[in-house]
């Protein structure tokens, strides 16, 4: 029987588009969560709860080639930046592309992608309609351009959808309300997305929160350890293009003191 796969992170897109695949077919979604191995540990906990709830099969896969964005990072000498998210292609396209080339019962997949999110997205999806079924393959051809030729071939079977592109964040929330669905536990500590915990990409609030949690310093402190171990073997990188990891946790540790005091 061919089944309906959804992309999910644990993030309130992929959990909408989710619930509504499951409103459409039922029993035939599974869902397939790529993990990059540096997640917060109220992710893993929603995707299990989330399976559980939903009474799906989420596929849980990684990367066979890099353990997790740490060792990424170590392996390439460098941090991913805008312009070269590699971290995005190596940790996570590139184990669902070779996922779904071993799975020929699924016949779609569906992702979770709002033009509202970027002006980046409004670019690259402007083209794109919700109802209609994409090749997956020549999908990937505009977005993921850096992936082997024979690997993307190797998903011309699949089909791709993407069925929030329209929506605003206002209906992701009602709809997954309206499911009677929890939302992730991080949107409520203040988070505005989902992933790695931190994301090397994300905003400075988003370390500060992450800095607030044991588990987010750690992995802070992590990203500086290696940033060092990096730049004394001479491979000149930084955690940002106008901050250093070491800069980002002196800069997290005033913001510490000063909430202290009050």
């Amino acid at each position: 029987m061919s089944k309906i796969a959804v992309a999910i992170s644990g993030g309130k897109d992929s959990t909408a588009t989710l619930l509504k695949a499951i409103e459409e077919y039922g029993k035939n979604v599974i869902g397939i969560f790529v993990d990059t191995g540096f997640e917060s540990s109220i992710t893993y906990n929603y995707i299990n709860y989330l399976q559980e709830t939903l009474d799906i099969q989420i596929f849980k896969i990684r990367s066979k080639k890099y353990k997790d964005l740490p060792n990424l990072i170590k392996v390439k000498k460098k941090f991913p930046f805008i312009k070269y998210r590699f971290c995005t292609i190596l940790l996570k396209v590139m184990p669902i592309i070779e996922f779904l080339s071993q799975q020929k019962q699924i016949t779609e997949i569906w992702s979770g992608i709002r033009l509202e999110e970027s002006k980046s997205r409004k670019i690259k999806y402007k083209h794109f309609l919700p109802n209609i079924v994409y090749n997956y393959s020549e999908y990937l051809k505009i977005t993921a351009k850096s992936v082997n030729k024979n690997l993307k071939q190797s998903v011309k079977h699949i089909g791709c959808k993407f069925p929030i592109l329209y929506w605003k964040e206002v209906d992701v929330f009602n709809y997954i309300k309206k499911k009677k669905v929890k939302i992730n536990p991080l949107y409520s500590k203040g988070f505005t997305r989902v992933g790695c915990y931190p994301c090397i990409l994300a905003k400075k609030i988003e370390f500060e929160l992450c800095w607030l949690d044991p588990e987010g310093k750690r992995n802070i402190l992590l990203l500086a350890s290696i940033e060092k171990e990096l730049n004394e073997k001479g491979f000149h990188t930084k955690l940002k293009p106008h901050i250093s990891a070491q800069q980002m946790v002196e800069y997290l540790r005033k913001k510490e003191i000063q909430r202290s005091l009050f």
